[in-house]
């Protein structure tokens, strides 16, 4: 059973959040529904391309660890720079998750401080990992960081230049010119 539309769904409400936080006050700022199924399809490619990198680097693994996860992030279809955002973003969600109380009944992203739910992370992982591989839930939570992350990088460039621009919606033009902007983000991106 493929949750794709589900997911698409969830993670726009992410970018939609996400866009609301770096926004701040400029409530007269908007985005549109492109971009946010856009990047929403951004992050879907990315947490395939992180399960066909974890699956390669061991040989049929029982769970996606951490450490597996964090090996994907970096392997090098991420270049440098743009794995290493990746990464501290991943390790800064795993280490709040972690240091969040075990019996605290809040929603898993709010105990990783991050936007994008991870429980449709997981479940994305589990269905592009082979069948019977189980997820470890600080991978899904460092994986749920690592995607904010992209939202953020590309949202942050892209709000810039609204501001430069005097524009007042992120357009599907605005937000590729963002993408283009960043030449890690561009290469990355150009592999979905």
């Amino acid at each position: 059973m493929s949750t794709a539309p589900d997911s698409t769904i969830q993670f726009q409400k992410a970018v939609l959040d996400e866009f609301t936080t770096l926004r701040g006050d400029r409530t007269d700022l908007r985005i549109s529904k492109d971009v946010k199924i856009a990047l929403s399809n951004i992050l879907l490619c990315f947490l395939r391309n992180l399960c066909h990198a974890a699956s390669n680097a061991e040989s049929a693994p029982k769970t996606l660890t951490l450490q597996a996860a964090e090996k994907a992030v970096k392997d090098e279809s991420v270049s440098g720079k743009l794995a290493l955002q990746l990464h501290e973003r991943g390790d800064l969600a795993t280490k709040t998750f972690t240091a969040s109380q075990a019996g605290d009944r809040q929603r898993l992203e709010v105990r990783a401080g991050v936007v994008v739910p991870v429980a449709k992370v997981k479940r994305v992982l589990k269905e592009c990992l082979p069948e019977g591989t189980r997820v470890a839930q600080n991978a899904a939570v460092y994986a749920a960081g690592s995607s904010n992350e992209i939202i953020n990088l590309v949202l942050r460039e892209a709000l810039e230049q609204l501001h430069r621009n005097k524009k007042k919606t992120i357009s599907v033009a605005t937000a590729q010119s963002a993408i283009d902007a960043n030449d890690s983000l561009k290469a990355f991106i150009s592999l979905c």
